[in-house]
């Protein structure tokens, strides 16, 4: 009986070793991947160097971070810091087009359609970054998303060999903040192991 407790007592020790392990690798990627990317995330569009692209991350157009993009976007364009936009995110479907939806608001914002390229296969951050690249020629980039997903783009474009910054569209709403941080922290991690792993590009649009 003895030897029984002693085996359970070493296997509970052994998995509180690795949860805590887990989770300060999770704690260190994260911080690594703010603290790496920081300086590349602009808050003032004054602040922002012109480049020749914008990447409007996708999101649900019911979404609370919708509009905020679609603005800043638009913004980024009539302030002449960018001359094309790339608008990526799920698309192909007559239901649900995130892509079109994005260029529509653009365009309603005065945004010429002629310089809005759809990008319908960004089904991940992963996807989006790559496609700018290699599918759409985009090598200097300004990325429009919210600050806690900024990081991890920024991350992904560098190890993508863009010339990327960030410019924010707001932040997360009041009540959505943790849940959010928390998905992110897991995204972070993902994205790492994407890029380590040599996760495979080209996806068919």
């Amino acid at each position: 009986m003895k030897t029984v407790f002693r085996w359970w007592r070493r296997t509970a020790w052994a998995l509180v070793f690795v949860a805590l392990a887990a989770l300060g690798g999770v704690f260190a990627i994260n911080a690594w991947m703010i603290l790496s990317t920081n300086k590349r995330i602009f808050s003032d569009v004054d602040e922002l160097a012109p480049k020749e692209w914008g990447l409007v991350l996708g999101t649900s157009p019911a979404s609370p971070y919708f509009m905020p993009r679609i603005e800043a976007g638009a913004e980024l364009f009539h302030r002449g810091k960018v001359r094309r936009l790339i608008v990526s995110g799920t698309g192909g479907d007559p239901y649900y087009d995130e892509a079109v939806a994005m260029r529509d608001a653009l365009a309603a914002r005065g945004v010429p359609a002629a310089v809005i390229v759809l990008d319908a296969a960004g089904w991940r951050t992963f996807d989006s970054v790559w496609r700018a690249r290699d599918v759409y020629g985009a090598h200097d980039v300004i990325f429009v998303s919210q600050r806690f997903h900024q990081h991890r783009a920024l991350f992904l474009a560098r190890r993508h060999g863009l010339d990327a910054t960030a410019y924010v569209a707001g932040d997360i709403p009041e009540g959505r903040r943790w849940p959010v941080r928390m998905r992110e922290w897991g995204a972070r991690v993902l994205a790492v192991v994407d890029v380590h792993a040599g996760r495979a590009e080209g996806r068919a649009p």
